[in-house]
């Protein structure tokens, strides 16, 4: 790890450290009123670390001004019900006010654990807070960590993920529909079922043939990391933002043409209760419906009973 920028005191202190090979633009530091504020100027971000001790007052100093988004992260024993205290301090309406007039907003998840489990009170509190600029505040995460040793803090952290993000899912094979032979698919499923009955009894021995002609003439497959529905052109927008977000994490340029383009597509993949798609039943035979044909008859009939 490498120090970034440090405060030191006989009874307070913090300091920023960062991977081995960061390089900080600028770094600035103030103590005014004893509140210890230390900023890094990084490529793309600006992080501020921001320690006020208890029983002093808020009152945040200035934090130097940048075009480049904000995180601001610290111990600001402040309370507000914003972040989980039951009830409002002066201090806690002055970080409020503070963060509504940088243009802030504060990431919180009441959900996580709480930050600080105080030993006298027997209760906890959440002090350690993070803020970010508006424009990041969609992407942003916080999580609150296990706790350190020999303390009553949890460390916090905040993640900023990229405008697109693709589904990670279990390894599990999928059918390629735009790959499938489907003639092959209607002559082997009519073939299989020319001399089984129309009758109910046998929709589950019909569903097992469909399954069987699937297997044969539909190719699976599994991306573990995918983007539902990305055809081509989406494909390209994507590329071309995957190469912003490694020269600048909180580019604009490609996200909002992108999200566009994604959620105007259909996949028309749903899949049924007895595991067959809609796609399939599309590529049916005359044979194969009749079995269909007779359980949705059936369906109805039951329900008018």
């Amino acid at each position: 790890m490498t120090t970034l920028i440090e405060r030191s005191h006989e009874k307070y202190g913090s300091i920023m450290l960062a991977k081995n090979g960061t390089i900080a633009e600028s770094t600035s530091k103030s103590d005014e009123n004893n509140i210890e504020v230390l900023t890094t100027e990084l490529r793309g971000v600006t992080i501020t670390s921001v320690y006020k001790p208890p029983p002093i007052p808020m009152e945040m100093p200035e934090i130097p001004s940048s075009r480049k988004p904000k995180i601001v992260i610290g111990d600001f024993n402040s309370h507000s019900t914003q972040w989980g205290y039951t009830n409002n301090n002066a201090d806690g309406d002055a970080v409020e006010t503070w963060a509504e007039n940088s243009q802030l907003n504060l990431i919180h998840d009441a959900k996580q654990p709480k930050s600080f489990n105080s030993g006298r009170w027997r209760a906890g509190y959440n002090p350690d807070i993070v803020f970010v600029s508006r424009k990041i505040a969609g992407l942003s995460k916080k999580l609150v960590l296990e706790p350190l040793p020999r303390t009553q803090h949890r460390p916090i952290s905040i993640t900023i993920n990229a405008a697109i993000t693709p589904a990670t899912v279990p390894f599990r094979r999928r059918f390629n529909f735009g790959k499938a032979n489907w003639p092959g698919f209607q002559e082997d499923l009519e073939r299989k079922i020319a001399h089984l009955p129309a009758d109910p009894k046998n929709y589950d021995k019909c569903t097992k043939l469909v399954h069987k002609a699937t297997r044969k003439n539909i190719p699976r497959g599994c991306h573990t990391q995918y983007i539902p529905g990305l055809d081509a052109p989406s494909t390209e927008l994507y590329e071309r933002y995957q190469q912003l977000y490694e020269s600048d994490p909180f580019a604009e340029s490609t996200t909002v043409e992108l999200n566009t383009s994604i959620n105007t597509l259909k996949t028309g993949k749903a899949i049924g209760l007895d595991n067959i798609f809609t796609e399939e039943i599309k590529h049916f035979g005359p044979l194969m419906r009749k079995p269909v044909e007779v359980r949705t008859a059936e369906t109805l009939a039951t329900f008018k009973r």
